[in-house]
């Protein structure tokens, strides 16, 4: 059975579109399928029941007698993004952290460290790391100015 989405609200970035129940007598699981290439938000009765995306259009959900069921995407139909910076916000950031893994001089390292930027030239980090090898295991802890 297919439903009709209304659009009842767009703040320029959102479209909200919702469809009216009751949908069926009694509760079951039902198949709902919308097909989108940016990403949408499904609540049944205000609560979030899933999202669907390009790669996953079908969710199951228990609609029972709900009342309402609304779907929020993006309005222009473009693709989510996240905006990775670049180099101006790179050197002007204030916050830095990361987690990293690797091979170095035959053993097995991990690390994670986290920075903070005092002024453009002065950074304050501190990291902390454990390797494990043949010859010798450890942990490193690292502060830096």
């Amino acid at each position: 059975m297919k439903h009709r989405l209304l659009a009842v609200g767009d703040d320029g970035a959102i479209v909200t579109l919702r469809a009216q129940g009751p949908f069926q007598e009694r509760a079951r699981e039902t198949a709902l399928r919308y097909r989108t290439r940016t990403g949408a938000l499904l609540r049944v009765d205000g609560v979030v029941r899933g999202a669907f995306d390009r790669e996953h259009e079908t969710i199951a959900v228990r609609l029972g007698t709900a009342g309402e069921l609304t779907l929020a995407t993006l309005a222009d139909g473009t693709q989510f993004k996240v905006n990775m910076g670049d180099r101006a916000g790179f050197a002007s950031h204030r916050w830095e952290s990361g987690v990293f893994a690797g091979n170095y001089a035959g053993a097995t390292l991990i690390s994670a460290y986290g920075a903070l930027s005092i002024t453009d030239n002065l950074k304050l980090e501190v990291g902390a790391s454990q390797y494990t090898g043949n010859v010798s295991d450890g942990e490193l802890a690292e502060i830096g100015l």
